[in-house]
């Protein structure tokens, strides 16, 4: 058994990762080969690098891996993991980027959709202003068209709000899990 050299925790010989704090271990084939490139006259390469994937380990304090995961479930915010170097190429990362991005689009959806509930009870819930008998030309959703918008909008709220914090709760506990009913449905991954 060996320890980290990062936070300490032992782990296997043949062990490539830390898991507990996702630090990059050198195996003895690589040790011996960064002895070599120590003696050699060749530039010193890093064994890690922005395109080496590590493993989900648990988030530390000071990890940007959860902030830019909890971001992903907020609108639009999801474009900081997208973009952000090296955290772009964390799988953490990409995982809940690309669930933020099916929020988002099934947010958008439910928008649209609601948009056109809209238009529909506004149509037939349709009624004429008059004043003191005379028509003005002019037209008002009745009461119960106006109940009816303000509960599809409510429902939309309702669905945005729900994905966000079930998404941040998730990730705060360290529990990468798909969204319910379109977390499987995610091309980003």
């Amino acid at each position: 058994m060996r320890k980290c050299s990062q936070c300490g925790a032992q782990f296997s010989d043949n062990a490539v990762f830390c898991t507990a704090c996702g630090n990059h271990l050198n195996t003895n084939a690589e040790q011996s080969i960064n002895n070599e490139m120590q003696n050699s006259v060749l530039p010193k390469q890093s064994l890690t690098g922005p395109y080496q994937t590590q493993p989900f380990a648990p988030a530390t304090t000071s990890d940007n891996r959860k902030i830019y995961s909890i971001l992903a479930y907020i609108s639009f915010f999801w474009l900081f993991g997208l973009l952000a170097k090296p955290e772009k190429f964390d799988s953490r990362v990409r995982f809940n980027v690309g669930q933020g991005i099916m929020a988002t689009i099934t947010s958008a959806a439910c928008s649209i959709i609601a948009a056109i509930l809209t238009a529909i009870n506004n149509t037939v819930f349709r009624t004429e202003i008059s004043y003191f008998g005379y028509s003005t030309g002019n037209y008002t959703t009745s009461a119960l068209g106006s109940a009816l918008n303000t509960l599809v909008w409510i429902a939309v709220f309702g669905i945005t709000v729900f994905y966000m914090v079930y998404g941040i709760v998730k990730v705060s506990k360290n529990n990468d899990s798909y969204l319910p009913v379109i977390g499987k449905l995610a091309f980003y991954k």
